[in-house]
This record gives C-alpha cells, sequence and structure tokens, in this order.
C-alpha cells in the first residue's frame, strides 16, 4: 500500500460526480479546523480503492473513502467518546443518530461507517468528530 500526503483532488472528484460537493465541504473543514491533521492519501484493501485518513500523533481522526458517485466517512469512536456522542445525539441528523445507535461497540470502539451524501450528514460528522478532538477555529 503506497502512502502520499498528494491527494489526487481532480481524479477523487470526478469519480465522486454527484457528491463532489459533499467531499469538498468535508475536506474544507478538516483543512480549516483541525490544521494538525494532515490528509495521508493511500490505496488500500485487495480492489486498491482510495482511501484519505486523517491523523495526528499517531491516532487517526477520520477516515474517507471516496467512490463512484458516493462516499463513506469511517469514524471510529472509542468508550469515552461513545459516551459523547450518546450525549450529542439529539443534535445528530436522524441517520446518523440511527447508525449510532444500532452499530455495536466492540472491545476497541464503535466504528461508524456513514454514507455521507447530505450537507446534514456532514454536520452530524462534524459533531462526532468533536468528540474525539476539539476543532480549533480558523484565527
Amino acid at each position: 500500500m503506497g502512502k502520499s500526503s498528494v491527494v489526487p483532488e481532480k481524479q477523487i472528484q470526478a469519480l465522486l460526480g454527484k457528491r463532489a460537493e459533499v467531499w469538498r465541504s468535508m475536506r474544507t473543514y478538516l483543512k480549516e479546523y483541525y490544521p494538525g491533521c494532515e490528509p495521508i492519501y493511500a490505496l488500500e484493501g485487495r480492489n486498491k480503492e482510495d482511501a484519505i485518513r486523517y491523523r495526528k500523533s499517531g491516532r487517526t481522526l477520520v477516515t474517507l473513502y471516496p467512490r463512484q458517485n458516493d462516499m463513506v466517512v469511517l469514524v471510529v469512536l472509542g468508550k469515552k467518546e461513545v459516551v459523547k456522542a450518546d450525549a450529542l445525539a439529539p443534535k445528530l441528523n436522524s441517520k446518523i443518530r440511527k447508525l449510532l445507535m444500532e452499530t455495536e461497540q466492540l472491545h476497541d470502539g464503535r466504528w461508524l461507517w456513514i454514507r455521507a451524501s447530505t450537507q446534514s450528514d456532514v454536520e452530524s460528522i462534524k459533531l462526532l468528530l468533536s468528540t474525539k478532538r476539539r476543532p480549533k477555529p480558523p484565527s
């Protein structure tokens, strides 16, 4: 698996098609509010599919998986983060709130595979990320 700090943005946006705006919104937010979390681009899995992982100090904040006309976001919440996320549940949109409540708690956390298709999904993902690391508003 080759890794790079260079994300092939034009190629990914073409792949995303109608989801490109959701992608741009998510990427812009991460760049502005999590400046220390640099994107690491890789081709993962047996099909060598695109993955962009945002990490800082050896910990992954979030992973974005662009797909054909689709975008999947992986947010892994540890036990303490699940408690915080549960408290935020009323502020999440119904789709992500349901996913949070129905996803099994594993020994290493709760793995939320979110199909992000609307700006409302992005807003809910932002709230979930705040349980992992406090966002730093741009100055």
